[in-house]
């Protein structure tokens, strides 16, 4: 019966000594450049401005910018959907030199505690960071964009 107590005073005296520079870090990253499309149907860019809002710009068949401005808890669900989709282990490019046209992505995320620099044309990161080879973009990849879409609330494209 004395297991019960040693236990929850272990884990309320864990919880006081985790020291708050380990807690992860939930606040809008430092560093956020997305640049996503091809030659034929247009590109967007995706860049943090101020610390907090997103610039949207769209260069596709009607160009235009738009200012976005993600809640905190917005921002929080971001940082978790990447740490889950572990994109930290990412390689650094995904070519496929197979393909000379299409689609080219890059992605520039720095938070004080984890950075993400990738690309890719015609390639994308499967689970675990190798590469599916292919021009059609992979289940893990895509969500990655529906984490940035749930982010901005719209779609990338």
């Amino acid at each position: 019966m004395k297991k019960a107590p040693t236990l929850v005073l272990l884990s309320l005296l864990f919880g006081f000594l985790v020291p708050a520079a380990s807690a992860k870090d939930l606040s809008p990253p430092q560093r956020f450049n997305i640049f996503y499309g091809n030659g034929l149907f247009g590109f967007v860019t995706v860049r943090l401005e101020d610390g907090q809002r997103l610039i949207l710009e769209r260069h596709v068949r009607n160009p235009g910018r738009e200012v976005i401005e993600p809640s905190p808890e917005a921002w929080r669900r971001f940082r978790g959907r990447l740490d889950r989709l572990a994109v930290w282990k990412w390689k650094k490019s995904y070519p496929n030199p197979w393909v000379k046209d299409g689609t080219q992505w890059r992605i520039a995320i720095r938070y004080k505690d984890r950075t993400l620099d990738v690309s890719g044309s015609n390639a994308y990161p499967l689970p675990g960071g190798t590469s599916n080879k292919s021009p059609r973009t992979s289940p893990h990849f895509q969500a990655f964009l529906d984490s940035l879409r749930d982010l901005m609330g719209q779609e990338l494209r």
